[in-house]
């Protein structure tokens, strides 16, 4: 019997997936074969991928990266819709209320450091809009749907935000 991507064979030769990985449901807003991306959503991805270690970051952390890359905070919205959409597109992944890039990203093989090892946040931004996007680039609106990442809730996004200000004395 073949093995299914993600998932384990178990003794009877059946697969499953593993138990710690999310699974999003579509929602019937959105069109099942193409999930389509704003800007916001390369802001949140490149967060993610840009100090992204083999753990994953807390939400506090993609809140902190995302704020040096562009100077702005997420909102509410633009946080939980686009992690929603990047993980039902099969960008991003959750394991234990921590996200990292999945393997659909990293076989990118998206590069955004210079020869002497700087990185440039403007190529990041561009290799991850045009891995999202395509060489068109991203709608500047959000896409139609009210979407709520699973588990992941207002009051969480406000904490973490919360602990980020405190932190930075930026309150």
């Amino acid at each position: 019997m073949d093995k299914k991507p993600g998932g384990r064979k178990t003794r009877a030769g059946l697969t499953r997936r593993p138990a710690s990985a999310r699974r999003i449901r579509l929602s019937k807003d959105l069109d099942k074969r193409r999930v389509e991306y704003s800007t916001s959503d390369v802001w949140l991805l490149a967060s993610i991928e840009f100090t992204c270690d083999k753990c994953g970051m807390e939400i506090r952390d993609i809140i902190a990266v995302g704020d040096y890359l562009n100077h702005a905070i997420f909102t509410e919205k633009e946080f939980q819709e686009g992690l929603c959409r990047l993980s039902m597109g099969g960008w991003i992944i959750e394991k234990r209320d921590r996200f990292k890039v999945s393997k659909k990203f990293k076989g990118r093989n998206i590069r955004y450091t210079s020869p002497k090892g700087r990185h440039s946040t403007r190529k990041l931004w561009d290799q991850v809009e045009e891995a999202l996007c395509g060489k068109q680039g991203c709608g500047k609106g959000f896409p139609k749907g009210n979407l709520k990442y699973p588990g992941n809730t207002s009051e969480k996004f406000r904490k973490a935000l919360k602990e980020y200000l405190e932190q930075n004395k930026l309150s």
